[in-house]
């Protein structure tokens, strides 16, 4: 796990912090950079989403699940 919050921290998505309740630990805190990443994200993955199920929608097996999905 030290790996995943090296990388997040080294990106500036976070920061560590000394945890409140046991000053022996770190917690892995999210930056304002870090709360950004969703928000402009979204354009690509629902993008993406959308052209899966549009695939997905021609399947005559899946065809009647994604129309339920898009209702």
């Amino acid at each position: 796990m030290s790996r995943p919050a090296s990388r997040l921290e080294a990106s500036g998505l976070t920061r560590r912090d000394l945890c409140p309740k046991d000053r022996r630990g770190v917690c892995s805190v999210i930056t304002d950079e870090g709360r950004d990443v969703p928000d402009k994200a979204r354009p690509t993955h629902d993008r993406a989403l959308h052209a899966a199920l549009d695939a997905a929608a021609a399947d005559g097996h899946l065809g009647p699940l994604v129309e339920s999905l898009r209702a």
